[in-house]
């Protein structure tokens, strides 16, 4: 994109070598006329006129393409962070919805003497699960499609809707259990990492570990704020449903944008995702 060029001098540069150029030609016709110790300054002042218009012509042909990169550079990184905040809308509705509904059909299959209807119930879980991803996925598309147009008011994830995970992990046959989600205080920064922390714990445990037990803790300490997730590791006859690794470089990458620590990490027979974050945070 070529900008407009401003200025005094950018408007009137050539009038000004053309001024230098017709002094310095009306300095030229008077030699003849003219005493040997006026020539030399008349022609160096033209020089020097001639000189600074160069200079001049050259430095506003240098900050028109400084401008000229610096709006390409904005664009791109405008891009980027778009491409970038596409990829984890996507990775949030594709990724955890689909996953669930694998996770669910697999947990069905597992046989269970003593809940003979499990396979049905397992059947209405993926039925409800893919009807939420299927909305989740139409909102997303609908508000990329038209970003000038208002999103509708949705609740916005934070420690609000920690229960609701925990109930929808639940209902997936993960065994939750649960410690200090009532924390208050949190910047909405935080409220949101948190979020996506648990969900991306609860998603990894169901993953690699199939119906086994979990435990989610937070925790407010003095200049801290620390979560975590911890699973007893898989059950038996579970195969574990490998990620594409992008929920857990997505998840760190919003931790530490608030100055934070997060590390995935087996303990025992399982794993645990611990998330440090400081207390103190503008968002």
């Amino acid at each position: 994109m070529q900008l407009p060029e401003d200025g005094f001098w950018a408007r009137w540069r050539w009038a000004v070598v053309a001024a230098c150029g017709l002094a310095f030609l009306l300095t030229m016709l008077s030699v003849g006329f003219a005493q040997p110790t006026t020539i030399v300054p008349l022609v160096s002042i033209t020089l020097l006129g001639l000189l600074a218009a160069l200079i001049i012509h050259t430095a506003n042909q240098q900050r028109q393409a400084y401008r000229a990169a610096l709006h390409d550079w904005s664009v791109r990184q405008a891009v980027q962070a778009d491409r970038l905040r596409i990829a984890t809308e996507l990775h949030d509705v594709i990724s955890h919805g689909l996953g669930a509904i694998t996770i669910r059909a697999r947990a069905g299959r597992l046989p269970s003497p003593s809940r003979p209807g499990a396979a049905v119930e397992a059947l209405g879980d993926v039925e409800a699960l893919a009807r939420a991803a299927t909305d989740d996925l139409r909102h997303l598309l609908r508000l990329l499609r038209d970003e000038s147009q208002p999103a509708p008011l949705l609740p916005a994830p934070g420690v609000v809707t920690l229960p609701q995970l925990v109930e929808e992990a639940r209902q997936g046959g993960l065994e939750v259990q649960t410690n200090g989600l009532e924390v208050h205080g949190l910047s909405p920064g935080q409220e949101l990492t948190v979020h996506h922390i648990v969900r991306e714990g609860l998603a990894n445990s169901a993953r690699h570990c199939g119906t086994t037990s979990v435990q989610v803790d937070l925790g407010l300490e003095t200049s801290e704020l620390v979560v975590t997730i911890t699973d007893t590791g898989p059950v038996p006859g579970w195969e574990a449903t490998p990620g594409s690794g992008h929920g857990l470089e997505l998840l760190r990458m919003r931790v530490e944008s608030l100055g934070g620590v997060l590390d995935f990490t087996r303990q025992g027979t399982g794993h645990r995702l611990r998330a440090v974050l400081p207390r103190s945070i503008n968002d």
